[in-house]
């Protein structure tokens, strides 16, 4: 259970309106540095990181070499900076030089689930699940080796957990949730071998948090008590000495602020990971709908954009360029962006709704009330989605008052 916490947030794409624990959200699971000049060459970078003080701490922490931590530090720089062919190449070779340690066959399973996260949907699952099959196979025959096991359970319990939250997406809930007492089984295993491996706090940092705000607000769960000061602490603790998971907790702490509606602290650690890693789709997308929350639209459509230069292939960003304009109160080009988005391929059902709900927004505000209501009719349509539905009945009452005429 712990790892279906502690990966929770990442398979949330916050809309500018409701905040993360609202569990209806709508119908919808709805969330670098370059090198100057020539790089330096993959042994330079590995013996620099090798004799850096995180990386001899985490090969304290988990009794592994430190050439082997600080090769794993480089290739996860690479991965932060979307650089994922040479972040695959340089795992494929550091597991050359460090044998059935499962890292290469890992790659691969973060790879195709950082793709599928720029647009939030499930172009590469079956590229993702075969990997995952890949990785679990690579982790067997490396737990059959001695050496390295903390880090081998550590692996395992992120792919497990990474295939709890894929499975939750796609609604199968039962399944998830035994996913997520197995990896929890390797969280223990991670633990017992390595009691004091600080990236293992992420996990319990956001366990705290959101099973806090989970129970909170529900009164049918049982009382946990008030520990989201005791999980920002901890997520704190990963983001400033972590040994890899330094900007997955940036991220993580991003979206617990805005689930208390603490935005400007949310965008100082969208700010920090975009001061290292500048063209992360993933981060700066979520930079971009903070913005909206702060109602900066112009800096949101300023991320945005960059967005588009960096990676023109990507397509949510048009939902989001659209909500910001529409917040800009500029119609046509909102529309434009909306319409746009729902031609895209790949799309699932909540976000054809969630765009038919944009839309009807935007008719209504200028008065097309028919065009509104199709456009509210048509998000019920697909998925009976909540707020077009609330948003329908409202404009049918006030048509049927003679408020409005359409």
């Amino acid at each position: 259970m712990m790892l279906a916490f502690a990966t929770v947030a990442f398979a949330v794409d916050p809309s500018d309106e409701e905040s993360l624990s609202g569990f209806d959200r709508s119908n919808r699971p709805e969330v670098e540095v370059p090198f100057v000049g020539p790089p330096a060459s993959p042994g330079v970078l590995e013996r620099a990181a090798a004799s850096g003080e995180s990386a001899q701490r985490g090969a304290a922490q988990l009794s592994m070499d430190p050439a082997f931590v600080g090769g794993i530090q480089v290739g996860l720089e690479k991965l932060y900076r979307r650089d994922y062919a040479e972040a695959k190449a340089h795992f494929v070779a550091l597991e050359g030089r460090f044998p059935h340690t499962g890292v290469a066959a890992v790659v691969d399973v973060l790879v195709w689930q950082a793709k599928m996260l720029e647009n939030f949907d499930f172009q590469y699952d079956a590229q993702y699940r075969s990997a995952s099959n890949v990785a679990r196979e690579s982790l067997d025959t490396a737990l059959e080796n001695p050496g390295n096991e903390a880090w081998e359970h550590f692996l395992y319990a992120g792919v497990i957990g990474i295939e709890s939250i894929h499975t939750v997406r796609t609604g199968s809930y039962l399944p998830a949730l035994q996913m997520a007492f197995e990896a929890m089984d390797h969280v223990t295993k991670t633990r017992e071998l390595a009691p004091d491996f600080t990236d293992l706090l992420l996990a319990d940092g956001m366990y705290n948090y959101w099973r806090t705000v989970l129970t909170e607000s529900s009164r049918f769960l049982p009382d946990f008590g008030d520990k989201r000061a005791l999980g920002l602490e901890q997520m704190q603790e990963v983001e400033s000495r972590g040994i890899f998971l330094g900007a997955p907790s940036t991220l993580s702490l991003t979206f617990s602020y805005i689930e208390e509606s603490r935005y400007d602290l949310a965008l100082g650690r969208c700010q920090h990971n975009r001061s290292r890693y500048p063209d992360s789709v993933i981060n700066n997308l979520l930079t971009g709908t903070t913005y909206l929350y702060l109602r900066k639209y112009g800096e949101a459509l300023r991320v945005f954009d960059e967005v588009r230069s960096d990676a023109p292939e990507n397509r949510r960003v048009r939902y989001w360029r659209g909500v910001a304009l529409l917040r800009a109160g500029e119609s046509a080009s909102s529309e434009a962006e909306f319409k746009t988005y729902l031609t895209s391929p790949y799309l699932e059902a909540w976000h054809k709704s969630s765009t038919w709900w944009r839309l009807g927004q935007l008719y209504q505000r200028d008065k097309r009330f028919a065009e509104a209501d199709a456009a509210y009719a048509e998000g019920v349509e697909i998925d009976g989605h909540a707020s077009s539905k609330a948003a329908l009945n409202s404009l049918r009452e006030q048509r049927r008052r003679g408020t409005i005429s359409y």
